[in-house]
């Protein structure tokens, strides 16, 4: 059985016991660079890196997360890391999709995550609160006390709802900013975008990029 938690009080759901390594909650650091090969879970991934960017291949399209920020995806659809700083810290959790559906997540967060998005704040204000947050939550799954399992679910769940309102909040203001240059008239940025994809369209491009 794994465990989780409903309005505070821990549950147990029966798992296969032949896939229990898909739906354990775990959290690893490694300092090594791994070969880069394709793998995928039914679990949730947060993955960070305290320095320098890192790259997700999926579904053919590489998507760069920046340092020090919470990437977050649905680990179904198969995926490597690549492009990884020598010296730095990767932090990968994988958390129980069961879990992260029955945390009461806004709606289009949930929605963008089971379509396949990767989801990260491109200003976050949180690196150095993240990086200590990692770290504790590592050093927390690997003691011996059992409690402060239950700690480290709830912070990742207030963690995941913070991520989920910063980012519906870049979306909002991009949104306001089309909106208001639509009715200005002025699309300088859109000008460049259509430009960009006109140059490099026999190339690999991603919404990043664009």
């Amino acid at each position: 059985a794994n465990y989780g938690i409903n309005n505070g009080m821990r549950t147990t759901f029966e798992v296969p016991d032949d896939h229990l390594d898909i739906y354990d909650f775990s959290i690893r650091q490694c300092t090594e660079i791994e070969p880069p090969s394709s793998h995928r879970h039914n679990n949730v991934e947060i993955a960070y890196t305290d320095r320098g960017s890192m790259t997700c291949i999926v579904g053919g399209e590489r998507i760069p997360v920046p340092s020090r920020r919470l990437a977050v995806f649905w680990g179904a659809r198969p995926h490597r890391w690549v492009d990884v700083e020598e010296g730095s810290t990767r932090t990968f959790i994988d958390l129980p999709l069961s879990w992260f559906i029955h945390w009461g997540l806004p709606s289009a967060f949930i929605r963008r995550i089971l379509r396949g998005d990767i989801l990260f704040e491109h200003q976050s204000g949180r690196e150095d609160a993240d990086n200590l947050l990692t770290k504790q939550w590592t050093d927390d799954l690997n003691s011996d006390e059992a409690s402060l399992r239950q700690v480290i679910m709830l912070e990742l769940q207030a963690r995941l709802w913070r991520l989920a309102l910063n980012i519906a909040r870049e979306n909002k203001q991009a949104s306001d900013a089309f909106r208001e240059a639509r009715e200005k008239g002025d699309f300088p940025k859109a000008a460049a975008m259509v430009r960009y994809i006109a140059e490099h369209y026999q190339e690999p491009l991603t919404v990043q990029d664009i």
